[in-house]
């Protein structure tokens, strides 16, 4: 029981390879997982031998920035959480956050649009960060907590529609490249 801190997708692919196994990771890195939560699903038969996947994983009781994209930008926005706040009544540096999301955000699908990868692993799927979690993790603690603030929320405002434009930027430029390309 705990976060995924980390996982070794090439240890996967072996065991992948070893046992004819197609393998899909639905516990990335920053989930909580317990006994009742799958880390994986496999297609193919499993073997008692296969008990390699368990050992992909590394397991804590904290996230960990090192490989959890989703925390850095949690902690990163507990910052303008706390600026806020009645006692410290900062928004300036909630702002400055916010500009921060919308850069690494904006970065980030700009990356995504301008590649195509081949899967580095042939046997190894990994489920995919959604905008929502994204949307959660960025903007609403700021939007709760920041909701009385009208510079504050003006600045999120604009976040949210450059956030949404280069969602559907990312999403037409995916779609414009054909699967031959």
């Amino acid at each position: 029981m705990g976060f995924v801190q980390h996982l070794e997708t090439g240890r996967l692919q072996q065991v992948a390879e070893t046992h004819d196994l197609f393998i899909h990771v639905v516990a990335r890195q920053g989930v909580y997982v317990t006994a009742v939560r799958p880390l994986v699903l496999v297609s193919g038969r499993v073997v008692d031998d296969a008990k390699g996947v368990r050992e992909a994983f590394v397991l804590g009781q904290e996230r960990t920035v090192g490989h959890d994209p989703r925390f850095g930008l949690v902690v990163l926005n507990e910052i303008a959480v706390r600026a806020v706040s009645s006692g410290i009544n900062d928004p300036g540096t909630a702002i400055n956050v916010i500009q921060t999301d919308v850069r690494v955000l904006s970065d980030w699908f700009a990356r995504k649009a301008q590649t195509n990868p081949e899967p580095e692993h042939e046997r190894v799927s990994i489920v995919a960060i959604s905008p929502r979690e994204i949307l959660d993790d960025v903007f609403r603690p700021i939007a709760r907590d920041g909701a009385g603030i009208v510079e504050v929320c003006m600045k999120l405002f604009e976040a949210l529609k450059r956030y949404s434009w280069s969602l559907r930027r990312s999403s037409a430029r995916r779609s414009a490249v054909s699967p031959g390309s």
